[in-house]
């Protein structure tokens, strides 16, 4: 090999590599919020959620040469961010309920603005109260836009459990919200 195919090659390499890094950092800023999101909705534990949001992105960046293999790269990034929320609670049972306010006797406060975060608290506990696995394909479905294909390959589980936890989740959480069994 000459010196100007070694060359030529670094150089080829050289840009490969920072097309691949342009890329990976379009996904981060594409996508960072809405994983944070969903790791919080998912752990309601705002410093896990950071640290596995950054640590989803590490993970991207690490395996940047397969991306043009993926067809579905957001659906990719939603799997590797349930797989590390997943991971973190069995090791550390880190899954922990949102602290919340006491709500006392005030839960139909004077103004409609109040009743109305009353109401949003509600809808937040009966959803935390819910079992992570009916919580995770909830939230990609209903909050993040997926459709049930695209959950079962976050999920690495079948349509049709897709379908049923949905709609498991759903149930109980109109019991939960409708029943007060949430925790104030």
């Amino acid at each position: 090999m000459t010196d100007a195919t070694a060359r030529a090659q670094t150089e080829d390499a050289v840009e490969i590599e920072a097309a691949l890094a342009d890329e990976v950092a379009h996904l981060f800023q594409q996508h960072h919020q809405a994983i944070f999101a969903y790791l919080f909705r998912l752990l309601n534990h705002r410093e896990t959620a950071h640290d596995l949001t950054q640590e989803t992105f590490i993970r991207v960046l690490q395996h940047r040469h397969a991306l043009g293999e993926i067809k579905n790269k957001q659906a990719w990034i939603y799997r590797i961010a349930t797989n590390l929320a997943r991971n973190a609670h069995r090791r550390q049972s880190l899954l922990r309920w949102l602290p919340w306010r006491n709500a006392g006797d005030g839960r139909y406060a004077q103004t409609w603005e109040s009743y109305l975060v009353e109401e949003q608290l509600d809808v937040e506990r009966a959803l935390a109260a819910l079992s992570p696995i009916y919580r995770a394909p909830l939230l990609l479905y209903v909050r993040d836009g997926f459709d049930i294909s695209e959950i079962a390959n976050i999920l690495g589980i079948s349509e049709g459990a897709v379908r049923t936890r949905i709609s498991r989740a759903r149930k109980k959480l109109r019991h939960l919200y409708h029943s007060g069994e949430t925790a104030r």
